[in-house]
Order: structure tokens, then C-alpha cells, then sequence
């Protein structure tokens, strides 16, 4: 299996005319600029862990680059949890 930015990669080797990203806001275009908002969405997670000095911080950090973004159906939380793992207040599952 493919992680990280291994599976961007492949993915952007397809050339893909049409790429439905997972948690943008319906009715947002649906173009292959989806892998580079991913690949910048990891960047900005190891960037922000070292400047917030929350998960909550880093959250609010993550919703003001990304305001398309949403969370889970039926909740808010796309970053909730990343920023927590980032951040240290909750273990990585392994």
C-alpha cells in the first residue's frame, strides 16, 4: 500500500483529468489541483505543529489556509484529530 506523499505521487503520475477530492465543499471544482491541496494539507500539518501550541491552535491554523474543507458527515472534525496527533495531546494508532 501507498502512504503519504508516495500515493500523491502515483497519483499525479496518472495524469488524471478529474480528481473528486474527499472533504472540499460541494459544488467546488473537481480538477487534478486536489493532489496538490492534499500534498500542501500534509506540509501544512508539520509546519503548524511546530508553531501552535495547541491542537486547538493548530486547528484554527488549518481552517483559515483551508476554509473549503469540511469535516466527517454529521461533524466539524477533518482536523481535529490530525492536529492532536501532531501536536502530541493524543497517540498516533498504529
Amino acid at each position: 500500500m501507498l502512504q503519504g506523499g508516495d500515493a500523491l505521487e502515483y497519483l499525479e503520475s496518472l495524469s488524471p483529468k478529474e480528481v473528486i477530492a474527499g472533504r472540499s465543499k460541494p459544488g467546488l471544482r473537481k480538477g487534478a489541483n486536489a493532489i496538490a491541496w492534499t500534498r500542501r494539507c500534509i506540509n501544512d500539518l508539520g509546519t503548524f505543529a511546530k508553531m501552535a501550541k495547541s491542537a486547538a491552535e493548530m486547528t484554527d491554523m488549518l481552517r483559515v489556509r483551508n476554509p473549503n474543507a469540511i469535516g466527517f458527515p454529521g461533524s466539524d472534525g477533518l482536523f481535529e484529530i490530525s492536529a492532536a496527533v501532531a501536536t502530541g495531546e493524543i497517540a498516533p494508532v498504529e
